[in-house]
């Protein structure tokens, strides 16, 4: 069985003018929300072989906070391959399925930290029927969702997990 795990960025912070959307950093809440998360995988999920992700300065703090919450639960996340992609950043859906299949083969289980609307794009070809928010979006900030495979047919969503409902 595989697993593919998807997240969105944590909350970025639009406040500090002159920065480039690519350079744009976690606001408060989006620190807090990537390390509870990080604790919240420890406690709950077996942690991923290898995490892919897009090389924006948001991505790649969400990527640490999430390590480091997940070291707070006593595990060790230096077993966990690491790799950035700048083609990640603002990465159509299309480009994104082609990362995963380049990826799987080698490893049990993927998680991929980006951006919409790919990440939105991804978990809605491999479940349509993903539960929308009271404001009808789907992958807003901070969301994880954990799909399970056969040989990538027939996906299961078997957690969709919101920082707001930690």
């Amino acid at each position: 069985m595989k697993r593919l795990i998807l997240m969105r960025h944590a909350k970025s912070d639009w406040s500090q003018g002159g920065l480039s959307d690519f350079e744009r950093p976690l606001n408060k809440r989006g620190v807090n929300d990537s390390s509870k998360l990080g604790k919240w995988m420890a406690d709950h999920l077996e942690l991923p072989d290898v995490i892919l992700c897009s090389s924006a300065r948001r991505t790649q703090q969400t990527m640490q906070l999430l390590l480091l919450g997940m070291t707070s639960s006593g595990l060790d996340p230096n077993s966990i391959e690491q790799y950035n992609f700048e083609s990640m950043y603002l990465a159509s859906t299309s480009t994104l399925k082609q990362l995963i299949h380049l990826h799987i083969n080698q490893h049990e289980s993927i998680m991929l930290i980006g951006h919409n609307p790919g990440m939105e794009g991804l978990l809605m070809h491999y479940c349509p029927n993903a539960p929308l928010t009271r404001s009808g979006k789907l992958m807003t900030t901070a969301n994880v969702a954990v799909i399970e495979f056969d040989d990538l047919l027939n996906p299961v969503l078997v957690i969709f997990q919101r920082p707001c409902d930690l």
